[in-house]
């Protein structure tokens, strides 16, 4: 199993115990959208259509656990740029290989390399 950018995002959002529409009422934007709006558009980043900005990824790291570095990452292997080479949990997108971000007793499932763009997923 590989991890996108928006697996990855994906993955940190359910391991917080979040939903889409939980994240969608946390996030302001300017202009002001509807919630539901904010909900499709994280549909849409976590599906990979839609990208994550960096500022973006600023305001969800407030909400959720995620790393800059690691959306860095696998935005530039997905892109061909560089090998991605952090390893990282499916479930909970943790990079601690000691400690899941589920509850006590969840392994995590870690990942081989994301696609590269214009690879077969």
């Amino acid at each position: 199993m590989t991890l996108t950018p928006g697996a990855y995002l994906r993955a940190c959002r359910s391991a917080a115990g979040l939903s889409v529409e939980d994240i969608a009422d946390r996030v302001a934007t300017e202009p002001r959208q509807s919630a539901i709006v904010r909900a499709d558009w994280l549909k849409s980043v976590e599906a990979d259509i839609a990208p994550l900005s960096v500022a973006m990824v600023a305001v969800l790291s407030a909400i959720l656990p995620i790393d800059a570095a690691i959306v860095v990452e696998l935005e530039q292997h997905r892109l061909g740029i560089v090998d991605a080479t952090t390893p990282l949990c499916t479930l909970c997108g943790t990079t601690d290989r000691a400690r899941c971000g589920y509850p006590a007793g969840t392994l995590c499932i870690w990942t081989g390399l994301p696609p590269r763009a214009g690879e077969a997923a």
